[in-house]
């Protein structure tokens, strides 16, 4: 199946050209306008860029674009035959957008699950990220584990996961 940048544009009913997904490329996480999360994840782990450089290269990544401005990049790659690792970094300015964002990310997971036919997507969230956490809940993501210092910082995390 394919994931091309053209039909998830189409997939996903985003408004080109002033919206759209495109392939990521790491300098475009040189304009994305972090959000204070992700500004102290910086901080704390200085290598936080290419870290998602190489997420990146596993599989498949992309940077969304909200009226003409880098609002986010994501991706998700396999850790091993069915299981799936999902990541993203949002702008600072994406919840401007939170309702079709929302619609949008929606609409990812439900394409890649039909596709992909994993057995499991997980990614985690900082369980200080009030908002991010509640977001993997609207995804239909279920909390699974706490993992006990384990973000850059020492602070404990939330693993998510969807299961076939």
């Amino acid at each position: 199946m394919t994931y091309s940048t053209r039909t998830l544009n189409d997939v996903l009913k985003i408004n080109y050209p002033d919206d759209k997904l495109i392939d990521f490329k790491l300098h475009h996480y040189e304009h994305l306008e972090l959000n204070k999360f992700d500004l102290k994840n910086l901080e704390d782990f200085p290598d936080y860029r290419s870290h998602f450089a190489s997420f990146a290269e596993q599989g498949l990544a992309y940077t969304i674009i909200i009226s003409g401005k880098i609002s986010g990049v994501f991706g998700v790659f396999e850790l091993w035959p069915g299981v799936y690792e999902f990541w993203m970094v949002p702008g600072k300015d994406l919840k401007k957008n939170t309702i079709a964002f929302h619609r949008r990310a929606l609409a990812f997971f439900d394409y890649f699950w039909a596709n992909t036919k994993p057995n499991r997507i997980q990614f985690t969230v900082c369980s200080l990220n009030f908002h991010a956490d509640r977001w993997a809940k609207r995804c239909y993501f279920k909390r699974e584990a706490v993992l006990k210092k384990y973000g850059p910082d020492g602070s404990d995390y939330f693993m998510y996961a969807r299961i076939s």
